[in-house]
């Protein structure tokens, strides 16, 4: 293993442990934000060398994951970020993410028939997140429970990625086969999806309850 292998897995575990402990603590307050603190680097160190990794090999279906990894958590940090350069930042990210998109679909079709679906996953979800973007800089400010949506499903989403790579990827070679073989490599992954799923209803829920309490009381 090379330094920057190494490196690499180090800056990835640091992340995805940062990352279940954000999870786990209560949102907002002090322990959240010490997690966050540790996971926002580590996962820009961990998506930086990957990158470069996969290019070098070349590995192009997890160059595309690490570059969307990258952007998934530089718009979610930048949501809770109210600088007067914010939207400039989201602009310049959004056509990056749009070339993303497209990039990966051209890798789709010149890939191998079987290896088409995770590039084509990966523009959908590229595509998807910048018409969310394109939205946000036409629509204007977010309220508070729409900041935190984007903020919580691009985090989680990048976690995702980066859980996924280090339990059932590339990332997996350093546990022992039988672990590997054993099916539960995945229950990290999934625990992540669920946990963004869950907030993401409760949020959901939460603006419901909201509307319903503003309809006009008919006699």
């Amino acid at each position: 293993m090379n330094a920057l292998s190494l490196f690499h897995l180090i800056s990835g575990t640091v992340a995805v442990g940062a990352g279940f402990f954000a999870l786990a603590a209560p949102k907002g307050r002090s322990w959240h934000r010490m997690a966050g603190r540790v996971f926002v680097p580590s996962m820009l160190m961990m998506a930086i060398s990957g990158t470069a990794l996969a290019g070098l090999k070349p590995m192009a279906i997890a160059v595309v994951a690490g570059l969307l990894t990258l952007y998934l958590l530089l718009t979610a940090w930048l949501t809770v970020r109210a600088h007067v350069h914010q939207r400039r930042w989201a602009m310049a990210l959004m056509v990056s993410a749009w070339a993303l998109a497209v990039a990966a679909v051209l890798l789709g079709v010149q890939s191998q028939a079987g290896e088409r679906g995770p590039f084509y996953f990966f523009a959908g979800l590229a595509g998807l997140a910048a018409a969310l973007d394109l939205r946000w800089l036409l629509g204007g400010a977010l309220g508070s429970r729409q900041r935190l949506a984007r903020h919580l499903w691009r985090m989680c989403t990048a976690l995702f990625i980066a859980t996924g790579s280090l339990f059932t990827g590339p990332g997996a070679r350093i546990f022992p086969a039988s672990w590997r073989d054993s099916g539960w490599m995945a229950l990290p992954e999934n625990l992540v999806l669920l946990c963004m799923l869950a907030w993401l209803l409760g949020l959901g829920l939460a603006w419901l309850r909201q509307r319903l309490r503003r309809l006009p009381v008919q006699d």
